[in-house]
């Protein structure tokens, strides 16, 4: 992404930086609006799971999973732009917003993007390569169209040039029940005592040396590991997970947690998980996944307790998957997740 500053110390893109927060009680949160948390999470890892799910589930759920992003992320630019700012947008800056928010998505892992056209009130179209994923990036960009365009978006897509273009055109209306379904809750998080060596130039913590920013190809890679990243808002995650959840019945949350687990025993490395558990805990932590206040692993069973946990489900799904790496076994799962988001979770051998 042409004139992007980084760090000369770290590498790491300064708006990255300077946009997100690493707090000691295992969150990240932007940091102008540290009501909105974050996850520095594997793209692959959320599109396995999907992939995962769906296959346990039996049914398509691209269509489930996008809406479900479109809330979130809709409701995310209405606190953005409204108002004066939001006619200023409609009326001048149409096609400088559709081009900033597309050129921002490499800075965040999402892939390379270009606005190839627009018309106002009847269709964009985008060029993506390496999309991160592309139920979420789908549900990204019809938010987007909803609010500057001020109706439905429907979705086409065409396979072209080594990417794909995403064409965004009036939607059929919605039905009212499935348009109130976002039901956004703020948890007030649990405060803790995590401490992270920072960059001495832009204040990230420093592992972030260990990851390795493409800006022209729009992806983030953990240098340890060879698996791409990206920043993903984990209210938007939540939000997937309601719309599923509200589609497919309450016991779609046991089905989540199976699809993380599995992904985590077929993805993650042996070696990972045998790394002290002080590791583990580390990385819950950089990935903004809560804070690990207690955690015991052994041949017959893992016990954890993780404060702040967010998405839980697949927090969960997480340690279960990691516990069964470490002892080459199935397991039995119980756990418990409260108002005040602490995650209580106990696996034992079956």
């Amino acid at each position: 992404m042409a004139g992007t500053k980084v760090c000369p110390y770290c590498g790491v893109p300064k708006e990255f930086s300077k946009e997100n927060t690493w707090n000691s009680d295992g969150t990240i949160t932007q940091t102008k609006n540290p009501d909105h948390r974050v996850l520095f999470y594997e793209a692959e890892g959320m599109n396995r799971m999907l992939a995962n799910l769906e296959q346990l589930v039996g049914v398509l759920i691209d269509r489930i999973v996008i809406e479900g992003k479109r809330k979130s992320t809709y409701n995310y630019l209405q606190g953005m732009f409204s108002g004066i700012k939001l006619l200023i947008v409609k009326a001048l800056l149409r096609r400088r917003v559709y081009e900033t928010i597309s050129a921002r998505g490499a800075m965040l892992g999402y892939g390379h993007y270009e606005l190839l056209d627009l018309k106002a009130g009847e269709f964009i179209k985008v060029f993506g390569r390496n999309i991160y994923s592309r139920t979420l990036f789908s549900g990204d960009i019809a938010a987007v169209f909803n609010l500057v365009e001020g109706i439905p978006a429907g979705l086409e897509f065409e396979e072209k040039d080594g990417g794909t273009v995403i064409t965004v055109v009036p939607g059929e209306e919605l039905e009212e029940e499935i348009a109130t379904r976002l039901e956004r809750k703020v948890l007030m998080p649990t405060p803790g005592d995590i401490a992270y060596d920072r960059c001495p130039k832009c204040g990230i913590p420093l592992e972030f040396k260990d990851y390795t920013w493409d800006l022209e190809a729009g992806t983030i890679t953990d240098d340890n590991t060879g698996r791409r990243m990206a920043i993903l808002g984990s209210e938007g995650i939540e939000s997937v997970f309601r719309e599923l959840e509200a589609e497919l019945g309450e016991e779609i949350s046991r089905t989540i947690i199976e699809a993380q687990r599995i992904y985590v025993v077929e993805t993650l490395h042996l070696e990972e998980v045998q790394q002290h558990p002080d590791y583990l805990v580390r990385q819950l932590a950089l990935r903004g996944m809560g804070n690990v206040v207690s955690f015991d692993i052994s041949e017959g069973g893992i016990q954890a307790t993780v404060e702040n946990a967010l998405p839980h489900l697949l927090v969960v799904g997480l340690l279960q998957g990691i516990f069964e790496l470490f002892s080459g076994k199935g397991s039995d799962l119980s756990y418990d997740y409260n108002d005040r988001g602490t995650l209580t979770l106990n696996a034992k051998t079956r």
